[in-house]
């Protein structure tokens, strides 16, 4: 690490041991994207982006606000934008009562500079677009990364909630609906999501010899998204990253005809909004619901 992001990496640190928060994979999700954030602001043009807390700027919430916000920028939900400028927030407004810093505390407060101006339009997160590119990718990918796959497209987990199945989570059966139980959802929320048949062997396989409290996952999330990019690029299918697995799992639920409000509590949202951000408009699914209404007035 760099001596002159050392200070910031430590500030985070402290920052989120300190602090109160839902559950270990929300401090993760914290941890990831704070400690990116000179980075991030290195590659939005910044010639010298704060290497500690101290030296942030309105100029620097600015461009996170509208520019970036993890470089993916409208691609979030506007909730979780919030949310990860609320934390930003208060990492400054706690390393400035901890350093007796008036600028940073001047920063933290002023609650006009953390509003958002306007609702900027969310592009849909683009994931693989048929289930035969997930079998592609499958092929392509070694046992330990098929089951982070597995669990992305076939159970629409996030990256976090990934790495955190336990064997005892799993209900797999072969005869009946298999289910997995999601126990560290962020925002504390547990739920279950399906196994799809698609998928089951490669968990039972994974499971297999296993403890109850061992992960079936057990890479950190650098080594399981460097795996999925050399996965689908050994597969012809361009750069897919591990959260857009999940995109790619609300398509494939809608087009089957699975109720919108179904796919939002197998996937964790609150706001209905966010789950259909994920896909746009999608012709398949409007014409296959179409099919669905006059089938339905065809009966009577």
């Amino acid at each position: 690490m760099p001596d002159a992001a050392r200070g910031w990496k430590e500030t985070v640190e402290t920052w989120l041991r300190e602090g109160v928060y839902a559950c270990e994979a929300s401090k993760e999700e914290y941890r990831c994207w704070m400690g990116r954030v000179p980075g991030y602001l290195g590659a939005l043009g910044f010639q010298h982006p704060p290497t500690s807390p101290r030296d942030f700027r309105r100029e620097h919430i600015d461009a996170l606000k509208y520019r970036a916000i993890g470089l993916r920028g409208s691609q979030l939900a506007p909730k979780t934008r919030a949310v990860l400028l609320s934390k930003l927030r208060d990492l400054l407004g706690f390393y400035g009562r901890a350093h007796h810093s008036a600028s940073l505390l001047e920063l933290a407060s002023d609650t006009r500079l953390w509003r958002f101006r306007s609702v900027d339009p969310i592009r849909p997160t683009r994931g693989l677009r048929e289930p035969a590119d997930v079998d592609r990718l499958l092929a392509s990918c070694d046992a330990e990364t098929q089951v982070a796959v597995v669990l992305g497209a076939w159970s629409g987990l996030r990256s976090a909630e990934i790495r955190s199945v336990e064997v005892r989570d799993l209900e797999l059966s072969l005869t009946d609906r298999s289910w997995l139980v999601v126990r560290s959802g962020k925002g504390g929320r547990p739920r279950r999501a399906p196994v799809p048949p698609a998928g089951r062997n490669v968990l039972l396989r994974a499971a297999s010899g296993l403890g109850p409290t061992a992960h079936v996952y057990p890479r950190t999330y650098g080594v399981l998204r460097s795996r999925v990019l050399a996965a689908s690029a050994r597969a012809g299918l361009g750069c897919v990253r591990p959260h857009q697995l999940r995109a790619s799992f609300i398509l494939f639920a809608l087009r089957a005809g699975v109720p919108e409000a179904v796919v939002q509590t197998w996937v964790g949202h609150s706001n209905p909004a966010t789950t259909r951000a994920y896909v746009g408009r999608d012709p398949l699914i409007e014409d296959r619901a179409a099919q669905a209404f006059g089938a339905y007035l065809a009966g009577f």
